[in-house]
């Protein structure tokens, strides 16, 4: 079973905390067989978060629980640089918001022109960490 978490709302340390030992909490209580063995996350901070109270529960990570996050390729940390992680390249995000800035300053076109050229891929890369369980 996987559990999805989503950080769409801004984060707050104490009520992501409060939140995210509640999840752990309820996930964990349930029977053996109706537990959760991987969980996703779709930010690095719930991550760290989630990996402290899953430790705090006495679930070994990447043994009897596997965390994926998908994350910032620039945050650094102890427990960061552990985390298996779903990484972009945020350096060239952030090349392509500068041209697309430059181009409507330049004015070379107009919203309403060209909606195709708005499009820019970012590769994903895998950072393995140690989060994963191995499949036997």
């Amino acid at each position: 079973m996987v559990c999805h978490c989503s950080g769409a709302v801004p984060l707050v340390m104490s009520t992501l905390e409060a939140s995210v030992t509640a999840e752990v909490t309820r996930l964990w209580s349930r029977p053996e067989a109706e537990r959760s063995t991987a969980v996703y996350v779709t930010s690095s901070v719930i991550a760290e978060v989630l990996y402290m109270k899953l430790l705090e529960h006495g679930l070994r990570i990447g043994k009897d629980v596997s965390l994926l996050a998908f994350g910032a390729s620039q945050r650094s940390g102890a427990i960061n640089s552990k985390l298996s992680s779903i990484v972009v390249d945020e350096l060239q995000i952030g090349r392509y918001a500068v041209e697309l800035l430059d181009e409507a300053r330049r004015a070379d076109r107009t919203a309403e022109g060209e909606p195709n050229r708005l499009i820019r891929h970012a590769e994903l890369s895998l950072a393995p960490g140690e989060t994963l369980m191995r499949l036997s």
